[in-house]
C-alpha cells in the first residue's frame, strides 16, 4: 500500500519525541519513503535510500538531526545531517573519519590469549574454541581483532595477528600438564590439542 506524502509525514511526526533517540527500522523506512517522495536534495553524499544507515538521531522540532555512516572504506566516514520538516531543506552539518583498523596492542593480544587458554583449561565455551571429545581446536581467526574483513582488516594484517596470538596461546598451554599439541597442516590459524586430563585438573609443568 502506497502512502501519500501527507500520510508519511504524519506517521513520521507521530513517532518523534524531542531529544536524542535511536530510530527503529519502521521509522527509517518511513523517512526513506518520505524523502524519496519529496525529492529531497541531499547532494552527492547522501540520498533518501541511505536512510537505513542512520545510527543516531535528535528531534528538535521542526528539525531532525542524525548521524550516518557512509559506504564501506578503510575509514568510518561519519556525517551529521539536519532536515527541516517545515522548509524541506537538508543540510550537511559535519563530516569526519575514524580508522576502522584499530591497532591490536600487546596487552590486548595477551588478554585474548589468557581468555582462550583459561576457557580451554576449564572446558568452557569460547568463540575461538571447539571441543570434540578429548580434542580441542582453537581457531585464532574467529576473534574480531584477527578476522579478515573487507575494507576493515586486510588479510595479511589479520594473518600476522593470528600468528602472534597463536604463539601466545600455545605459550600458555605448553606450560600445562594434560595438553598435547597435535599437528594441523590444513590451517595456519589453528591450534589443536589432545586433552589427557579432565577440565580444571591441569597443572603447570
Amino acid at each position: 500500500m502506497r502512502h501519500t506524502e501527507a500520510e508519511l509525514r504524519h506517521q513520521i511526526l507521530a513517532r518523534l519525541t524531542p531529544g536524542p533517540f535511536m530510530p527503529d527500522a519502521n521509522l527509517l523506512a518511513l523517512l526513506e519513503a518520505y524523502w524519496d517522495a519529496r525529492g529531497v536534495a541531499f547532494g552527492t553524499k547522501m540520498a533518501p535510500y541511505k536512510a537505513g544507515r542512520i545510527e543516531e538521531a535528535w528531534w528538535n522540532p521542526p528539525v531532525l538531526e542524525f548521524r550516518i555512516t557512509r559506504h564501506p572504506s578503510p575509514w568510518f566516514r561519519k556525517q551529521k545531517w539536519s532536515y527541516n520538516f517545515e522548509t524541506d531543506r537538508a543540510t550537511l552539518a559535519g563530516e569526519w573519519g575514524e580508522r576502522k583498523n584499530q591497532p591490536y596492542t600487546r596487552d590486548q593480544r595477551r588478554a585474548d590469549a589468557e581468555a582462550i587458554a583459561g576457557a580451554v583449561r576449564e572446558g568452557q565455551p569460547h568463540p575461538a574454541v571447539r571441543y570434540q571429545g578429548d580434542i580441542v581446536t582453537i581457531d585464532l581467526a574467529r576473534l574480531p581483532a584477527t578476522r579478515p574483513q573487507a575494507y576493515v582488516l586486510p588479510k595479511r594484517t589479520a594473518q600476522g595477528r593470528q600468528q602472534a596470538l597463536k604463539a601466545e596461546v600455545d605459550g600458555f598451554l605448553a606450560a600445562e600438564h594434560g595438553f598435547a599439541r597435535l599437528p594441523d597442516r590444513e590451517r595456519r590459524a589453528t591450534l589443536v590439542y589432545r586433552r589427557s586430563a579432565p577440565p580444571g585438573a591441569q597443572g603447570t609443568r
